[in-house]
C-alpha cells in the first residue's frame, strides 16, 4: 500500500430504518439487523438475519450472533462468544470470553456469566444470576455451582 492510499478499516451498515452505524470491514451482518446507538462491534463478527442490538451494547472480537435475537441495552459480550438463534438476552448482561450460549435462551436483565460456560438450549435465566466460569447449565439443571449475587 503507498503513502498516499488509506487502508479500510470500516463499512456502513444501513438499519432498516435507513440510519447508518460504522461497523468493522470484516463483519457479516445479514439481511434485516437493527444496530442502536453507541453499539461498538468488534472484529471478525457474524449477525444473523433479523437481530436487533440496542443501544450501548459492546460485542467484542469473535463473536458470532443467531439470526431472530434480540440483544438489550448495555450489554457486554466478550471474545470467542457464540450466541445461538432466538436468544433473548436483557440489559446489562456480561458475558465473559469462550461462552457459547444454544438456541431459544433467555437471559434476563443484569446476569453475568463466566469464561468457558455452556449455556444449553431452552435455559432461562432470571434477573441477577452470575454463573461461574466451567460450567454447564441445562434446562432442568440443578447440580449447577451459582456465585451470588455481585453488587
Amino acid at each position: 500500500m503507498s503513502n498516499n492510499e488509506a487502508e479500510i478499516t470500516t463499512k456502513q451498515h444501513v438499519n432498516p430504518d435507513g440510519s447508518t452505524v460504522d461497523v468493522p470491514y470484516d463483519t457479516i451482518i445479514e439481511p434485516g439487523v437493527a444496530i442502536g446507538e453507541d453499539v461498538v462491534i468488534g472484529k471478525n463478527v457474524t449477525i444473523g438475519p433479523r437481530v436487533e442490538i440496542l443501544a450501548g451494547t459492546i460485542i467484542s472480537d469473535n463473536v458470532s450472533v443467531g439470526n431472530d435475537t434480540k440483544i438489550a441495552y448495555k450489554v457486554k459480550i466478550g471474545n470467542d462468544v457464540s450466541v445461538g438463534s432466538k436468544v433473548r438476552i436483557g440489559t446489562g448482561v456480561l458475558i465473559h470470553d469462550h461462552v457459547e450460549i444454544s438456541h431459544y435462551v433467555e437471559i434476563d436483565h443484569s446476569c453475568e456469566i463466566h469464561e468457558r460456560t455452556f449455556v444449553g438450549h431452552m435455559v432461562k435465566m432470571p434477573m441477577h444470576w452470575v454463573i461461574a466460569a466451567d460450567k454447564i447449565v441445562n434446562a432442568g439443571n440443578q447440580t449447577v455451582d451459582f456465585l451470588p449475587q455481585i453488587h
